[in-house]
Order: C-alpha cells, then sequence, then structure tokens
C-alpha cells in the first residue's frame, strides 16, 4: 500500500504592526533596558527572556497573532513561542514587576 503525499507550501503572513503596537513593544524592551532587537536574539540573559517572554504573551493576547506568525517575527520555533507563553504566565506570578509592565502596556493599549 502506498500513500501519496501532496506536495505544497503554505506561506505564513499576519497583519503587519501597527505603530502603536511598535511602540508597546518598545515599552517593553525599554523597561528592561534592550532593543526590540533582543526580541530575535538568542542570548538567555535574563533581561532579554523577560522581554521575549512579555512579547510574545503580548503579540499573542492584544494582537491576535498565531504562534507561527509570532515565531517568524522574533526568529524562533512555534514551539518555544509555546513555552514562551507558558512561562511568561509563571513569571507574572512571581515577580510582580513583569506583571506591572504588562499591565500598564495592556492599560495604555485600551487608552488608544
Amino acid at each position: 500500500m502506498t500513500h501519496q503525499i501532496r506536495n505544497y507550501t503554505k506561506t505564513y503572513t499576519w497583519e503587519p504592526m501597527n505603530i502603536f503596537d511598535e511602540q508597546a513593544l518598545m515599552l517593553i524592551c525599554d523597561h528592561f533596558n534592550q532593543t526590540t532587537d533582543c526580541l530575535r536574539a538568542t542570548s538567555r540573559n535574563r533581561s532579554k527572556v523577560f522581554a521575549r517572554f512579555l512579547a510574545a504573551k503580548y503579540m499573542r493576547d492584544v494582537c491576535g497573532w498565531s504562534l507561527k506568525a509570532i515565531g517568524l517575527y522574533m526568529n524562533k520555533h512555534h514551539s518555544t513561542i509555546i513555552h514562551y507563553l507558558r512561562e511568561g504566565v509563571i513569571l507574572m506570578g512571581q515577580y510582580d514587576e513583569i506583571d506591572e509592565v504588562y499591565q500598564r502596556v495592556i492599560d495604555l493599549k485600551k487608552r488608544s
């Protein structure tokens, strides 16, 4: 018995970020004294990791991006984004600072 596999490619696209969402990511990175380039970096520096966790959560919850789209933006595999989202919730419970930053960004989004 043979199985035929169709060869196709699916392009993954997402809505370009509006200016407010870019500013929100900049606010997250600024809080940790980082640039938005750190979102695509491979460094395990704590401040960069925290910024990536919050940025992934923001893009998923507020922007509504898919895991694949977030992964493409951050130059990470979608399973890494799943890890970021799970760990981000845990970190927000452990570190009040992280939760405060995220709530501040959400509040700014609601005002606009």
